[in-house]
This record gives structure tokens, sequence and C-alpha cells, in this order.
């Protein structure tokens, strides 16, 4: 074997030795099933339609003397009727940019001249926990009814909640909330 082929050779032995050895598996199957319903419930706001409004009662700026004081506590209600029957249905609020993910709540969209260093909450009455609309929620913390007869009921409460020294002014927030039966 000439000097050249050998060489060859073993470069070709040594590439051969370092390149990681395959394989191929063998054929799998994933099987997906679900379920659709004849219909999702009918849904009531606070008395109204799915798209509603509440309205935080005007409190004075001498109600938040610190950070994490809370005031204008409002309850509300979202009602289910018509609803599937045997099901549960789990209401969470929808991620946005208007959420503070250090304190859970809902940053007034209104901006400058208005309300600052003030955010609205949103609560489980049943449970007394925030509503976060992010993930940091475990399944376990997310809001859920059993649907019995036909129909669901969530009572939830909103307030301000101050982050630092609050400013007067308008306070608006708006957030998307999702309806997830099972």
């Amino acid at each position: 074997m000439t000097r050249a082929k050998k060489i060859l050779a073993t470069t070709t032995l040594t590439i051969a030795a370092v390149l990681p050895v395959t394989s191929q598996a063998s054929d799998a199957t994933i099987t997906i099933e679900g379920n659709i319903a004849a219909s999702t419930c009918t849904i009531k706001g606070n008395g109204g339609t799915e798209n509603f409004t509440v309205m935080l009662p005007q409190v004075s700026i001498k109600s938040f003397t610190k950070a994490g004081d809370t005031a204008g506590r409002t309850s509300f209600k979202l009602i289910l009727s018509d609803c599937p029957t045997n099901q549960t249905v789990r209401f969470r609020l929808a991620p946005n940019a208007m959420f503070n993910s250090e304190t859970g709540a809902l940053k007034n969209e209104l901006g400058a001249g208005n309300a600052e260093m003030v955010e609205v909450a949103i609560f489980d009455e049943l449970t007394g926990r925030q509503l976060r609309n992010d993930e940091t929620q475990s399944p376990d913390q997310l809001t859920v009814r059993k649907i019995q007869n036909n129909q669901a009921e969530f009572d939830l409460y909103a307030q301000y909640v101050a982050r630092g020294p609050v400013s007067p002014g308008a306070v608006k927030v708006t957030t998307v909330y999702m309806l997830t039966y099972y």
C-alpha cells in the first residue's frame, strides 16, 4: 500500500471512529382525541352580556398610605346558564401587556395625567385568591366551578391596589377572560 493510501485509510478510520453512531427507532403512533360540545353556556357578566364593565367607587388618595393598601372593593358576578350537564368550567384571565407580573394586578391603562401608582386586582370571592392573568398559577389555584342544574356562577371582586404614593385621577383596566369546559 502506498503512503498516500495508508494516510487516507488511517484518516478514514479516525473520522469514522469519532462520528456518532446513529440508529433508527421503530415507527410509533400518536393518537389525539377530543370532544366537541353541542354548545357552551350562555354568559351574563354583572347582569348584562359576556362583555361588561365593573364600576369601582371613587375613593380618596388618603385610603392609600403605603404600597399594598387596597380600597374600593366591588363585587360582581359571572353567571353561566344553559350549560352542558356533568361538566366543570374553569375561569381565568388572559395574559396581556397591562399585567404587572410582580403584583398580579392590572396596570392603569390611561397613562399620564390620570391616577398613578395604582392598579386593579381581581379576586375569587369563594377562595379569596387573586386571579392573575399569567401562567404563574398552578391548576389547584385556578377558579373552577362544577356545572349544576345546567348553570354555574363565579362570584368575584375587584379593588384598587396601591403600588406606592397614589396620585388622583381616572383608572381604567381591561382584560379578557377565558372559560374552559371539561
